[in-house]
């Protein structure tokens, strides 16, 4: 999940489609050693609008950022929203 972030984060995007014509966008200054989903060779770092959406949307950012250099942090909201949406916040979820 940090190289997720450090991705998002530290990539440049440019718009572009993919093979199905969905709207994506491609980090062409990232290395390219992304493994292809279909067994292709390997290419460019890709994001969907909603993936871009965690950096440039103002709130989402502060987040999203803020988990790049605290991987608990991380691990810890997710394992309490977890909890909150297998047990409909019947059971205290405290990490």
């Amino acid at each position: 999940m940090v190289d997720y972030l450090n991705s998002l984060f530290h990539n440049n995007w440019t718009l572009t489609h993919s093979p199905a014509g969905a709207l994506q966008f491609i980090a062409p200054n990232s290395t390219v050693d992304y493994p292809d989903p279909f067994a292709g060779p390997p290419r460019h770092a890709t994001m969907l609008v909603s993936d871009l959406a965690l950096r440039e949307d103002p709130i989402f950012s502060a987040i999203a950022e803020s988990w790049v250099d605290d991987f608990d942090k991380l691990t810890n909201a997710f394992a309490a929203a977890w909890c909150k949406s297998q047990t409909s916040s019947s059971y205290n979820c405290s990490f």
